[in-house]
């Protein structure tokens, strides 16, 4: 039987491009006071939304979401460190998205941010909810669609590997040659070649490895592991170049006077969503979320 794969927009490339800190006026520049985030921090998401209560499609019973059901929502190694009250994963997806861009811009002016949250370090409330709205990001809206792509392909571990970790990518069209998918290994004309790029960051803090940062690698690939390349590349990396975005903006609105975190980030968040800019990047979001949601496995010749 066919598999249906419905039009996608085509994205041929995706490119955006321990010490504490000494002193009290380092936290509070930090803003790891109560004064500085209480006034800003975001509220307390409290009911289900109808996208947590709908199923899944039939092509995600089998996977991850229901393991999660069955396990009573067992949290992951990555959130160890805070235990987190139910209330506080609850709520609308664009409810957690805006505090997933908040979290993002208080680490464009902090870099120790997202690290010290991840690592539990930070037990305030707000902490807890920006934890909270990071956990379903990740956990809820991102990895289960990233594991259906994975255990539906016939990738091998290197592949996963490479694409996994370079945030850059380039699908360009070739003409056919080769017998042998490098992505997949199968017995398949390779009509794409997937080029990869770009600094390797850590997944939680987002901060850049600056081991061999001009690195690049590429593979010639049949079209089936094009396209999936390009959806499962785009949703895995959608929040790094989000926080590459935030902070181009974050640069863009300084006003050259010294202010606090919190004051900062809010100002600057109400003009982004005044301006339409936080509804359009949502907007991308579900797409790469719909994109995954929608890709067929492929039928093996």
């Amino acid at each position: 039987m066919k598999s249906r794969v419905p039009k996608r927009r085509s994205t041929l490339e995706i490119q955006d491009s321990g010490e504490e800190k000494k002193g009290k006026e380092e936290k509070d520049a930090s803003g790891d006071e109560d004064d500085d985030h209480n006034d800003d921090a975001p509220e307390v998401l409290v009911g289900s939304s109808e996208e947590e209560a709908a199923d899944d499609s039939d092509s995600q019973k089998d996977f991850i979401v229901e393991d999660m059901k069955k396990t009573g929502d067992k949290e992951s190694s990555d959130e160890k460190a805070v235990s987190l009250p139910r209330q506080f994963i609850t709520g609308s997806q664009l409810n957690h998205f805006q505090v997933v861009v908040k979290a993002l811009m208080i680490n464009v002016l902090d870099e120790t941010f997202l690290k010290s949250l991840y690592g539990g370090d930070r037990t305030k409330r707000y902490a807890q909810e920006m934890m909270a709205s990071l956990f379903h990001f990740d956990e809820r809206m991102i990895l289960p669609r990233l594991e259906n792509l994975k255990q539906r392909s016939r990738w091998t571990d290197r592949y996963k590997e490479r694409v996994e970790c370079y945030p850059k990518v380039q699908l360009m069209k070739l003409g056919l040659h080769g017998s042998v998918c490098e992505a997949c290994k199968l017995q398949r004309q390779c009509s794409f070649s997937v080029n990869l790029s770009g600094q390797l960051y850590d997944l939680n803090s987002l901060q850049e490895d600056q081991f061999m940062p001009s690195d690049t690698q590429a593979f010639s690939v049949c079209s089936v592991c094009a396209s999936r390349t390009e959806v499962y590349h785009a949703l895995k990396h959608f929040k790094y170049h989000l926080f590459q975005h935030c902070r181009t903006v974050m640069e863009e609105e300084k006003n050259g006077e010294e202010e606090p975190v919190k004051e900062t980030v809010k100002r600057v968040f109400t003009k982004l969503e005044e301006s339409g800019w936080i509804s359009e990047e949502y907007e991308k979001f579900q797409d790469h979320l719909n994109e995954a949601d929608y890709f067929q496995e492929e039928k093996l010749d």
